[in-house]
C-alpha cells in the first residue's frame, strides 16, 4: 500500500511538472508576435522578434 502511494506521489508530481511547462509554453506563444501578410503567418517570440521584423520590414520595402 505504501509503494503504492509512494508511486501516486511520484506521477502527481510528474503531471504538475507537465503542467508547468504546458504553462511556460502558452506563455511564450501569448508573447510571441503574429504578423499576417497575404498567406503566411509568422510568429516570433522576443529573442528573435527584431531579426523577424527585420524580415518583415524587407519584404514590405519590396512590395
Amino acid at each position: 500500500m505504501e509503494k503504492m502511494i509512494y508511486e501516486l506521489i511520484l506521477e502527481v508530481k510528474k503531471l504538475k511538472n507537465s503542467i508547468n511547462n504546458i504553462e511556460e509554453k502558452l506563455e511564450e506563444i501569448e508573447k510571441g508576435l503574429h504578423v499576417k501578410k497575404g498567406e503566411q503567418i509568422t510568429t516570433t517570440i522576443d529573442s528573435n522578434r527584431y531579426n523577424e521584423w527585420e524580415k518583415v520590414k524587407l519584404v514590405l520595402k519590396v512590395r
